[in-house]
C-alpha cells in the first residue's frame, strides 16, 4: 500500500497530504494544499527527473506563512540508479545534519518507497532563499559554489583517521564514472580509438599529430587512474565526502546579503556522495561543456578553492596539511580520469574550446608519460610519484 505522499503523488491531489504535512512540520494546514508538477530540468530538455510543488499555508502558534515544498519520485530502471537512490537516503539520515552546521542541503523531510525500488523523497524548497537557479556560472558565481564546496569537504575531512569512519551505510566511493560504476568497464573498450570521430577538428587546429595516441593512453591508464582516485580500503590521507555529481544543475544561488557582487549556494541531488578525494568533484564541475567553459579561469578557480578549504579546515581544526601543489597533481589525475568517461560515452570536439580542453589533458597525461604509452603498471608508479612531495 502506498503511503501519503505516493498516493498525493499518483492521484495528483495535495489534500491526501494534509496529516502527514501537519504531522511532520507540526503546523496546522490553513486552506487548500496544491500540487503541481515541473516539466523536469531545463538543463536536460526536461529528460531528468521531474519534481512537484507543494504549496500551502501553515500556522504554527499565532504565525501563519505561505509554505513551500518540493517532491521527488524517482523509478530507477538500473542497478546503479537503484543503488544511487538508497545513497541519497542514506546521505540525509547521516551526514546531513553534521553538514547543515556549515552548508545549505535540503532537510528530507519524508522518503518513501514503493513498487519497483521506486522512491519518493519530500524536501523543503531551497528557492524560498536561494532563488537563482542559472543554467551556466560566472566566475563569481563559480567562486560562491566553489565556496560551498570547500566547505562542505571540511566536514568529514579524514574522516576515517584515529579510528574514525565516514557516514554510515553510504556508497564507499563517490562519483557516477568510475569504472566499478555501471558499463563504464565496458565503454572503456571503445576509449582506445576515441579521437579518431575528432580528427577532423583537431587536424584543423594542428594538434592531432601531438594528442592522437591520447585514447590509447588514457585507456592504458584506466585502472592505475581509478585505483589512484577510488581506494577503498585503509586510510588515505586528504579523503573526505563527496557530492559526486557537483554541476550547475544542482546549485540554487542567492547574492550575498553582504556583498552584492559574491554568491551564496546551496546544493542538492546526493545520490552519487561518498569518500574520495576532492579533485574528483573539481574535474566534473570544471569539465567544459555547452553551457560553461570556465578552462581559462580554472587554475584562478582551483587556487580560489584551495583557499577557502584551507581556511575551513583551520577554523575546524582538522589541519590544513593539503598544499596547493598536491591538490593540483590530483586534479591532473582526476581530469584524465573524467576525460576517459567521456570518450567512453562518445564526446567528440567540436569547438576550439574542446581542442584547448584536449591539449590540457594530453599536458596532464604527458606529465605522467612523457607523451609515450607506458604499461599499467607504469602508470602507477607516475601517478604515485605525481603525489609524492618530491616531484614539485
Amino acid at each position: 500500500m502506498a503511503g501519503p505522499l505516493l498516493a498525493a503523488l499518483e492521484a495528483k491531489d495535495g489534500e491526501l497530504l494534509r496529516l502527514s504535512l501537519a504531522k511532520v512540520l507540526k503546523v496546522e494546514i490553513l486552506g487548500h494544499v496544491r500540487l503541481e508538477q515541473s516539466a523536469g530540468q531545463r538543463f536536460t530538455g526536461g529528460s531528468s527527473t521531474p519534481v512537484w510543488k507543494i504549496t500551502f499555508s501553515a500556522k504554527r502558534g499565532e504565525q501563519e506563512k505561505e509554505t513551500r515544498l518540493v517532491a521527488k519520485w524517482v523509478k530507477p530502471v538500473t542497478d546503479l540508479r537503484r543503488r544511487s537512490y538508497a545513497n541519497e537516503r542514506q546521505f540525509y539520515l547521516s551526514a546531513a545534519g553534521q553538514i547543515r552546521k556549515f552548508c545549505r542541503v535540503p532537510h528530507m523531510l519524508l522518503c518513501e518507497e514503493g513498487p519497483s525500488s521506486s522512491m519518493c523523497f519530500l524536501f523543503d524548497d531551497l528557492t524560498v532563499d536561494f532563488p537563482l537557479h542559472p543554467e551556466t556560472l560566472d566566475v563569481d558565481a563559480a567562486r560562491g559554489s566553489l565556496r560551498w564546496l570547500a566547505h562542505f569537504h571540511a566536514c568529514f575531512w579524514e574522516a576515517d583517521s584515529a579510528g574514525g569512519s565516514f557516514p554510515s551505510g553510504m556508497l564507499s566511493s563517490s562519483d557516477y564514472w568510475g569504472l566499478s560504476k555501471g558499463d563504464n568497464e565496458e565503454r572503456l573498450k571503445g576509449v582506445a580509438g576515441a579521437l579518431l570521430a575528432s580528427s577532423k577538428v583537431l587536424k584543423a587546429q594542428g594538434v592531432w599529430e601531438m594528442v592522437k595516441s591520447m585514447g590509447l593512453r588514457l585507456a592504458t591508464a584506466a585502472r592505475p587512474l581509478d585505483s589512484a582516485l577510488r581506494t577503498l580500503k585503509g586510510f588515505v590521507r586528504n579523503r573526505t565526502l563527496l557530492h559526486g555529481d557537483f554541476k550547475a544543475a544542482n546549485f540554487f544561488l542567492r547574492k550575498s546579503p553582504g556583498n552584492e557582487s559574491e554568491y551564496e549556494a546551496a546544493v542538492v541531488d546526493f545520490e552519487f556522495a561518498g569518500p574520495g578525494l576532492v579533485a574528483v568533484d573539481l574535474a566534473n564541475f570544471l569539465f567544459p561543456d555547452l553551457r560553461m567553459n570556465l578552462l581559462s579561469v580554472e587554475t584562478e578557480l582551483i587556487r580560489f578553492y584551495h583557499s577557502a578549504l584551507t581556511e575551513r579546515l583551520e577554523e575546524l581544526g582538522s589541519g590544513g596539511d593539503f598544499p596547493l601543489w598536491l591538490l593540483l597533481a590530483q586534479f591532473a589525475v582526476a581530469r584524465c580520469d573524467y576525460m576517459r568517461y567521456m570518450l567512453g560515452k562518445g564526446w567528440t570536439a567540436c569547438s576550439d574550446g574542446d581542442v584547448r580542453l584536449i591539449e590540457a589533458v594530453h599536458q596532464d597525461l604527458s606529465r605522467l608519460d612523457g607523451g609515450q604509452i607506458l604499461t599499467s603498471e607504469g602508470y602507477e608508479v607516475a601517478i604515485a610519484a605525481s603525489f609524492m612531495e618530491a616531484t614539485r
